[in-house]
């Protein structure tokens, strides 16, 4: 052998014997391992997110607070406008935890204010009533225990809006009394005192 052929040895192409053949499997190795990580933690922030949200639809179901028995005695009460036997009825109600999350003790409370007039409580729950319907899809888990004598939603906004109209022309009426004692009060002291004489 030539020394020119020592210093050029001969390679055959596709033998396995050469030099950097070993590290191409590791390679793909590698890169197909970086992939898996990176579906699974992909995979494991949507299951994350997905077990969320039925936690917080849940936080917003309403809830039963007022039993049967109380219902059902309510009903009765309101259904003869009792109002001092419904006023025993509310103050159960409202001292109960939670009561505005349900949607049974929300409307006796709205009815016992519709009759004493309370504007300020009637607004309040009604509004809460309207809260709790869109909450719960758009309709409303009422307790069979009323019996069907409940009033409806636009029955309930019109009995709060007479309750308004009545209050303000009580106060124009109010105003306008007053209004006419200072006009005779006035009037009563711009007049001379009886049995004078204004010949003097």
């Amino acid at each position: 052998m030539s020394g020119q052929d020592k210093q050029h040895p001969e390679v055959v192409v596709g033998s396995g014997d050469h030099p950097h053949s070993w590290r191409k499997p590791y390679y793909l190795v590698g890169g197909g391992i970086i992939v898996l990580l990176i579906i699974a933690l992909v995979i494991v922030s949507l299951l994350a997110m997905s077990s969320k949200s039925p936690t917080t639809h849940q936080n917003t179901q309403p809830v039963t607070v007022c039993s049967t028995p109380l219902i059902t005695q309510a009903s009765q009460d309101l259904a003869v406008n009792d109002i001092t036997a419904t006023a025993g009825i509310d103050q159960q109600v409202t001292a109960m935890k939670g009561y505005k999350q349900d949607p049974n003790c929300v409307y006796i409370a709205l009815r016992y204010a519709i009759m004493t007039g309370n504007d300020s409580a009637s607004k309040q729950y009604y509004n809460q009533l309207l809260t709790l319907k869109q909450q719960n899809g758009g309709k409303f888990d009422f307790s069979s225990a009323f019996g069907g004598q409940m009033m409806s939603l636009p029955s309930l906004l019109a009995a709060i809006k007479a309750n308004e109209a009545n209050q303000s022309a009580q106060e124009q009426m109010s105003t306008g009394a007053n209004g006419d004692l200072q006009k005779v009060d006035q009037m009563y002291k711009a007049a001379p005192p009886s049995g004078s004489n204004n010949n003097q």
